[in-house]
């Protein structure tokens, strides 16, 4: 009897300590991804500064994001890529640095802002040069339409803690997400680390940001001929 009371015993006492060490190991990865977040953070803010002093040494100017204003940006994902878009309406999130295919703009929506107050923060998203919309179906999917309709529009929403944004299917209510596999989507219902951006502004030779668009230069509705390239938009 005595033989088995101890077995329980020290049952129960490998059983503790085995849920001592399981719970050590889970603070210890959950410390660890607090890091990892941390330092993706810091290095988002790294390509930021990078890039405004290279806007500011080229230009001698920085710009700040604001989506009543036509600007041409960068979206920087949570995991330190930038979205490209190409000709053959695909999309993804694995450049390194910001060229031609990393450049969108911008585009504020005022149809309807006197009927529906977030309007004012609602935009389509193109590359820049074309007339080619980000647009999101209801799985998620993304691609790049010729026109601007109800699946092209997107709400724009500030992290004023972090000063990242998050951009929203005004049809879907789904937001922008940046996939660790490099496969942007836009099929979640809440914001989280991945579907937050950091908007970095480009400034090109010759363009004319900063500008307000007025009601009679909205986004054509009817189709427009492609780009012609060879093989992306530059």
């Amino acid at each position: 009897m005595s033989n088995k009371k101890g077995q329980i015993i020290g049952g129960v006492i490998g059983g503790v300590a085995l849920a001592g060490v399981a719970a050590l190991t889970g603070a210890a990865m959950a410390q660890d991804l607090k890091h990892e977040k941390e330092a993706k953070r810091e290095l988002h803010k790294h390509k930021d500064l990078v890039e405004q002093k290279k806007q500011y040494d080229e230009h001698g100017q920085i710009l700040y994001y604001n989506p009543v204003l036509t600007q041409n940006i960068a979206l920087l994902g949570f995991h330190n890529q930038y979205l490209s878009a190409f000709k053959n309406s695909s999309l993804e999130v694995k450049a390194e640095k910001v060229g031609g295919n990393e450049v969108f703009t911008t585009v504020p929506l005022l149809q309807g802002v006197d009927n529906q107050k977030d309007a004012r923060c609602k935009v389509a998203i193109k590359p820049v040069g074309t007339e080619l919309y980000l647009r999101c179906d209801k799985h998620g999917n993304l691609n790049l339409e010729q026109h601007c309709k109800e699946w092209e529009e997107w709400l724009v929403e500030k992290d004023e803690k972090s000063g990242m944004f998050s951009f929203k299917s005004a049809y879907w209510n789904t937001y922008l997400s940046a996939q660790s596999n490099g496969k942007p989507v836009a099929d979640r219902k809440k914001v989280g680390d991945w579907e937050k951006w950091r908007v970095i502004m480009v400034q090109l030779k010759h363009d004319k940001q900063q500008e307000p668009v007025s009601q009679s230069n909205q986004p054509k509705k009817q189709q427009t001929k492609m780009a012609e390239n060879d093989g992306s938009y530059y």
